[in-house]
């Protein structure tokens, strides 16, 4: 009776004192702050005297243009930025999970959806072990549009380029893809 009676007194405590920690484990959770990032990208570029070139490929057809830093920031970074996840709100949809490659001495950090229906479908985040260093940031998302469904893979490679593809599917119709590339350094 008396070990029973202080399993029923010891017990609560034991459940709260587990809770506890799951609650700290979640509440310690960080996923890559790619906005952030991005924004140290666009600070980079800024201080360089670098135009962007940005190519265009539809089809066989390719096009080339230089594009203002403004109208650059705007669009295609602002796209990036829109993509993170790293904020309380959104960190509890998604999943992290790392992998490291010790050959290459660097480390993935993928981030992909608990659920089907979030616009960002994966994020990989490409890490040096060694010095935290940032090489490439890949987003996958879908854009909401009425008529036609747009998923968008894009890489941003460290202070050199980013590569934005679109792919459109439009009802009855045959499927658009769009490589935007666009390269501030060689």
């Amino acid at each position: 009776m008396n070990r029973l009676l202080l399993l029923f007194i010891i017990t609560p405590f034991f459940l709260a004192a587990c809770g506890g920690d799951k609650k700290e484990e979640k509440e310690k959770k960080d996923y890559y702050p790619i906005a952030g990032y991005i924004r140290g990208q666009l600070a980079y570029l800024d201080s360089m005297p670098l135009g962007i070139l940005h190519y265009r490929t539809t089809g066989d057809k390719t096009d080339s243009l230089v594009i203002e830093k403004t109208a650059f920031r705007n669009t295609v970074a602002e796209g990036f930025i829109a993509s993170d996840i790293s904020s309380s709100g959104k960190m509890k949809d998604y999943k992290e999970t790392p992998f490291i490659d010790a050959g290459m001495g660097t480390m993935t950090l993928v981030y992909t959806p608990e659920s089907d229906n979030l616009p960002v479908r994966k994020i990989d985040v490409l890490l040096s072990i060694a010095s935290s260093d940032v090489y490439t940031v890949y987003v996958e998302r879908t854009l909401p549009d009425s008529d036609s469904a747009v998923l968008q893979k894009m890489l941003w490679t460290h202070n050199k380029n980013c590569q934005v593809i679109s792919i459109i599917k439009k009802p009855g119709e045959e499927e658009q893809v769009i490589i935007d590339h666009y390269v501030w350094d060689k």
